[in-house]
C-alpha cells in the first residue's frame, strides 16, 4: 500500500486522524501508519500550523466584521491562536544534523601538515637571541647550540643575534633546521 499517496489524497481529513483510524478508514495497517506518521512529522505538524493559522484569521475577520460573536468563539480564537504560535515555534526549532565523511589523509600528507602547525620549542640559547647558532641533534632529537660555529664568530666578534617569535622560530626550524641545512 502506498501510504503516502492515500494520505496526500486524504487531505487534510488525514492530518487529523490516528493510525489506528487512518487504517480503519484508508486500509493498511496501524503499524504501517504508525511509521508513516513518525516519518513524515515534520509536514504533519507544519500542515496543521498553517490550517490552524487560517482558521484563526478566518475567525479574526468575522470578529472584525462587526458580527456577534459568542464568548465560546472569542475563546476558541484565542485558543487557535496559541496553538498556531506554538507549533510555528516547534517548527522553526527543528535540530537539523548533517554527516559528513572527510577520508583520512594518506600519512606522509598528515606529517606535512602536523610539522606545519607544531610549535618547536625555543631552547634558552634561542630565548636568549642566538637562534642562528642552532642545529638539529638528530639521536637527541633537539636543537642544540653550536658552540664550534658560536666560538669561531666570538672569536671574531661578528656574533649575530636574532630574538624569534615562535611563529618565525616554527618557520626557521622546518625551512632550515630539519630541511637538512644545518645538522650536528
Amino acid at each position: 500500500m502506498d501510504y503516502e499517496k492515500t494520505f496526500e489524497d486524504h487531505l487534510p481529513d488525514s492530518l487529523f486522524l490516528n493510525h489506528y483510524s487512518l487504517a480503519e478508514t484508508y486500509g493498511g495497517t496501524p503499524s504501517g501508519w504508525r511509521k508513516f506518521l513518525r516519518d513524515h512529522e515534520v509536514f504533519i505538524a507544519q500542515e496543521i500550523a498553517a490550517i490552524t493559522e487560517a482558521n484563526a484569521r478566518l475567525a479574526l475577520n468575522d470578529l472584525g466584521s462587526g458580527k456577534e460573536l459568542k464568548s465560546q468563539t472569542v475563546t476558541a480564537i484565542k485558543a487557535l491562536l496559541e496553538r498556531s504560535e506554538q507549533l510555528t515555534k516547534n517548527n522553526n526549532n527543528q535540530t537539523i544534523v548533517a554527516l559528513t565523511y572527510l577520508p583520512y589523509p594518506e600519512q606522509e600528507r598528515l606529517d606535512e601538515y602536523l610539522a606545519e602547525i607544531k610549535d618547536y620549542p625555543m631552547p634558552p640559547f634561542v630565548q636568549n637571541g642566538l637562534g642562528y647558532y642552532a642545529i638539529y641533534d638528530e639521536n637527541s632529537e633537539t636543537f642544540v647550540l653550536d658552540e664550534e660555529k658560536y666560538t669561531e664568530h666570538q672569536k671574531a666578534q661578528t656574533v649575530q643575534f636574532k630574538y624569534f617569535e615562535q611563529k618565525e622560530w616554527n618557520e626557521y626550524v622546518r625551512k632550515e633546521l630539519l630541511a637538512g641545512n644545518h645538522k650536528a
